[in-house]
């Protein structure tokens, strides 16, 4: 069978990358695919490995790649690659590589590439044809699209710095990724029917995120459709009126001044009545409000969580500039007439008329679900709204919620923190520099998702038994520092992690009493035998959450091993086996693997206990190194 190779950095994925293993498929469909997800290391890239291997799953949607998995007509092996493409190619027997140009440029840049190879090749890999020998394996150029030609990762992530749209340039999953990761933004949309209350709910959503200190910018659309209709002076504005006016044929202008300014309530009865008119409305409508969308959410003080309210952001389509991220809010019948009649002044027939010309809610709420299929990518809040809701539990489920989805970096967290806590300076350099240490080479399981790992869980932890901490912030700085130092050979690292987090926290102008707690949970996570070496609950929770990977799954626990194995991959096997076994058979011996009841008695995703899936990952774990150190 004949085994097709697509190499890409995809940091990220494209649009133009799918189109192009797209047309692989189509040319080589029974072939062995294989999408090269290239590990230079003299290249800086902006996302992980892990990361690029997911937007690569998503891009392509095919949710069965992966590195080891078996080929069939229907996916691809996603694979690793280190050094030269055709050393790499010659050693797994491709028979074609494919590569993508979009021209003349990408077309000597892979000529090149393609020479080079062929020398590289040493004419060991040989096809036999007819009476002649070729040289293998063979490389197909797929030209881009029209459409494609502009689209690559480093033009996306420019467009993206700009603050301008990459819509066409990654799927809604990728799209959402680059913007959290060059912007620090986060786009949550707020839709519901007439009355429903969204700005009622998205200004007590941040006025609640305020108070963890994590902003919250609202855009609202129908505001700034009011603005190009009634008070923007710009040309483009200008011209659209003057469309509208000449379109409707009926006197809609509010006066006769130079910029004929739009009477919304005269359009309003227009189109209100007749949904052919009010297609043509959103039609000359969407582009300005786009302008002015795009204008709205940029600058360097948008950092944070963007909610954007919209009435009609399913019926104009627009949930793709959320990535289909919603909240969806909703009131009972009566709520809704009682707060048109009294608020609005509308009478019956108004809130008729402006009723049918809207989605229902159960309609909004279903395009936007089809959407989220679709694209897989989103999900949806829902918000009742209604006279008698409990708004406060509401308020706080849902940020959380909307935390724990988007904020996959945990910059949203940090951020939050820094303000929380009173810390002088902005948090940008600080989370930068931790997620730089935390990013070392070296580092295969101590890395970021260590870190929003443990956070996640620490959130749990606040919701179920935040009442027994002491200082759950100096517990939230403790879990950032506790693994930043790092090094081979070193024996110390918490001592020096704990020391440096303590500097930082005096340097920030925080006082001596929270730098020391904080200095004391890092410490907390060298995970003594005795609990009379904890000072509170706070250390216990620390430690517990440090090692709750023992209580995960089977295939978790497994990944993590491996983990641990690469990251001392520098180390003599049998120094490293008889040190693993060590720090292991100190957990196993204890009465308790873990500190608290809560991490104990919690269920993990098989519904086994932490404390029960742990003692069994660590009796699997430990027979296996004792039968390691026996061979070596």
């Amino acid at each position: 069978m004949v085994k097709v190779f697509i190499p890409l950095s995809g940091d990220p994925s494209t649009l133009g990358h799918r189109r192009l293993y797209d047309y692989a498929k189509f040319a080589f469909p029974d072939a062995e695919l294989y999408i090269g997800l290239g590990n230079n290391t003299n290249k800086r890239y902006l996302f992980s490995f892990d990361d690029r291997m997911e937007m690569a799953q998503r891009t392509f949607d095919d949710s069965s790649l992966n590195i080891i998995s078996a080929p069939d007509s229907d996916s691809a092996n996603v694979v690793t690659y280190e050094g030269m493409l055709a050393g790499f190619s010659r050693e797994n027997a491709f028979d074609v590589i494919i590569r993508g140009v979009r021209g003349p440029a990408d077309v000597d840049a892979e000529m090149n590439i393609h020479n080079v190879g062929k020398k590289q090749m040493m004419g060991k890999q040989r096809i036999k044809t007819h009476d002649r020998d070729v040289t293998g394996p063979v490389t197909v150029f797929i030209p881009a699209d029209q459409d494609m030609t502009d689209v690559s990762s480093s033009t996306g992530k420019e467009i993206q710095r700009a603050q301008g749209s990459t819509e066409g340039y990654f799927t809604p999953f990728v799209k959402q990724r680059v913007e959290a990761k060059i912007s620090s933004q986060y786009f949550v949309g707020v839709m519901g029917v007439e009355a429903a209350g969204k700005s009622y709910v998205s200004l007590q959503a941040q006025k609640l995120a305020e108070k963890r200190g994590i902003p919250i910018h609202i855009i609202d659309l129908d505001y700034l459709g009011h603005e190009i209709l009634e008070e923007s002076t710009e040309d483009l504005y200008k011209n659209v009126r003057l469309e509208l006016i000449d379109v409707f044929e009926e006197d809609i202008r509010s006066g006769e001044d130079d910029e004929y300014f739009i009477d919304r309530k005269k359009l309003g009865r227009i189109v209100f009545d007749n949904p052919a008119k009010m297609d043509i409305l959103n039609e000359i409508m969407y582009e300005p409000l786009m302008y002015k969308y795009e204008k709205e959410k940029s600058g360097e003080d948008k950092k944070g969580l963007i909610f954007v309210n919209g009435a009609l952001l399913p019926e104009f389509g627009l949930t793709y500039l959320m990535n289909h991220n919603i909240v969806n809010v909703t009131a009972d019948g009566g709520t809704v007439t009682k707060r048109l009649r009294d608020k609005k002044g509308y009478n019956s027939d108004q809130i008729t008329r402006r009723t049918k010309s809207q989605f229902t809610a159960a309609e909004k709420y279903n395009t936007v679900k089809d959407r989220i299929t679709e694209e897989d990518s989103g999900e949806i809040w829902s918000f009742d709204n209604s006279e008698d809701a409990e708004m406060d539990k509401q308020l706080n489920k849902m940020l959380d919620d909307i935390i724990l989805k988007m904020d996959i970096y945990g910059e949203l967290r940090f951020m939050g923190l820094w303000n929380r806590i009173g810390a002088d300076g902005t948090y940008e350099d600080e989370y930068n520099k931790l997620i730089g240490g935390y990013s070392e080479p070296h580092r295969k399981y101590h890395i970021p998702q260590h870190i929003i790992d443990m956070l996640n869980l620490f959130a749990e932890a606040k919701q179920d038994v935040g009442h027994l901490m002491t200082n759950p912030d100096a517990t939230e700085v403790a879990i950032w520092y506790h693994d930043y130092w790092l090094k081979k050979r070193s024996r110390v690292n918490e001592k020096i992690s704990s020391n440096i987090v303590y500097k930082v926290c005096t340097d920030a102008r925080l006082n001596v009493d929270f730098a020391e707690d904080v200095k004391n949970r890092v410490c907390a996570t060298r995970h003594p035998d005795d609990l009379d070496n904890f000072d509170n609950y706070d250390d216990q929770v620390i430690a517990d959450i440090d090692t709750a990977i023992f209580g995960m799954d089977e295939d978790a626990f497994n990944k993590y091993e491996q983990q641990i194995i690469q990251e001392f991959a520098w180390a003599d096997k049998k120094e490293f086996t008889t040190i693993r076994i060590e720090i292991l058979e100190k957990f196993r011996k204890r009465e308790h693997i873990f500190y608290t009841d809560y991490i104990r008695n919690k269920l993990n995703k098989n519904n086994v206990t932490f404390e029960e899936q742990a003692r069994a990952n660590l009796d699997m774990s430990l027979e296996q190194l004792y039968l390691n150190l026996e061979e070596l």
